[in-house]
């Protein structure tokens, strides 16, 4: 995920179940990357496709929403991790972007997570 292996001036990067692979660091060094080839473009876009957890009180009280607990857990194993909506916006802050929405569609379909660039 250097920038190097992204074309020229993008104006919007999508990424489907990638980051989720990634511990925090990794995904922050990707979405500087992804920062970087979008250049001087204000209005650049990264859209994430990966899910987004339920807060620890909906994991309480929701056994259905446990289940995405099960995955964070096997992701452990490989350095990466599920994420809530809290840690999307920290690592988007990280790399120095502002999560601008945030859609989750009916099951199976995966999350999408827009990034757009700080002003």
């Amino acid at each position: 995920f250097d920038s190097a292996t992204f074309p020229d001036n993008c104006d919007v990067i999508y990424m489907k179940a990638i980051l989720h692979d990634w511990s925090d660091l990794n995904c922050i060094k990707i979405l500087k990357s992804c920062y970087q080839v979008l250049g001087d473009n204000d209005d650049g876009t990264v859209i994430v496709s990966d899910a987004v957890l339920p807060s620890a009180q909906t994991l309480l009280e929701d056994p259905e929403a446990a289940s995405a607990f099960t995955g964070d857990m096997i992701m452990m194993l490989i350095d990466g991790k599920e994420r809530t909506e809290q840690q999307w916006n920290a690592l988007a802050d990280a790399a120095g972007f502002a999560i601008t929405e945030i859609k989750i569609p009916p099951r199976p379909s995966p999350p999408f997570i827009t990034f757009k660039k700080k002003r």
